[in-house]
């Protein structure tokens, strides 16, 4: 908030920095934590900003100082308190309407109310984790068939396709991108999206492989649901996409 002394600001900068430094080397989640770092440096104090650029930034415009005269307007000092006041005014709202949810919390606020909170955006869907994470894991394998009616793993470059659970997931993926392309690549509701992709890696394979091309290809997920107490339910094996080289 503007009106937060400096000092106050930079320790609670600096406590995020942390978190999200902890979430990072703890959970996978991708560029979350850069993302959200990289943020904070629009809430950094005034301070900070002027000894960055005069220890980093040599600029070669030559400029005039001037004084500064402080505007002591009505209107200037109306506009800064009704800024300070609605900053205030949105944050508690936003807790108010969290907070409302926990049901142990003995106050909501009303629904009326709370529709002017969604007009303004103020609202909050927490569906990435609420009412429980992503319970449905698994891996991709890439069976194809080449000339000579023989069946190949195009993803691991072997002559025979295999099955099993890779010992880990994370390197399974080029990058954080393609990660969420192929989780995106399991839901029934991105469907249109799943042959493009198949003709990619047949044309692809065909392009840098040509003693080997293939003529069909199969794209499985093997779905690994989880269960409560580290438990899981049987691997399902489903075929997501097929794609032929005509």
């Amino acid at each position: 908030m503007p009106f937060v002394p400096n000092k106050i600001r930079l320790i609670g900068i600096i406590s995020y920095v942390c978190l999200f430094i902890g979430i990072a080397s703890t959970v996978y989640v991708g560029l979350f934590y850069i993302i959200g770092i990289t943020s904070l440096i629009g809430l950094l104090p005034s301070s900070i900003i002027d000894w960055f650029e005069k220890r980093f930034y040599k600029s070669t415009t030559k400029y005039e100082e001037t004084e500064h005269v402080q505007n002591t307007s009505f209107i200037i000092a109306f506009i800064q308190i009704s800024r300070n006041y609605f900053v205030i005014f949105v944050a508690v709202f936003c807790l108010m309407m969290n907070l409302g949810s926990v049901k142990k919390f003995p106050y909501a606020l009303d629904p009326a109310i709370v529709h002017y909170g969604k007009a303004l955006r103020l609202e909050q869907n927490w569906g990435m984790f609420a009412p429980y994470i992503l319970k449905d894991d698994g891996w991709f394998v890439y069976s194809a068939l080449r000339n000579d009616r023989k069946y190949i793993d195009i993803k691991n470059n072997k002559d025979t396709v295999i099955y099993a659970k890779p010992k880990y997931g994370v390197y399974e993926f080029e990058s954080d991108r393609w990660r969420k392309f192929q989780e995106n690549y399991t839901f029934n509701n991105n469907n249109y999206m799943r042959p493009f992709y198949c003709k990619y890696l047949l044309n692809k394979w065909n392009k840098e492989h040509p003693d080997q091309p293939i003529l069909d290809l199969t794209i499985f997920f093997m779905k690994e649901t989880s269960l409560p107490n580290y438990k899981t339910e049987a691997i399902v094996k489903t075929a997501v996409c097929n794609c032929t080289e005509k």
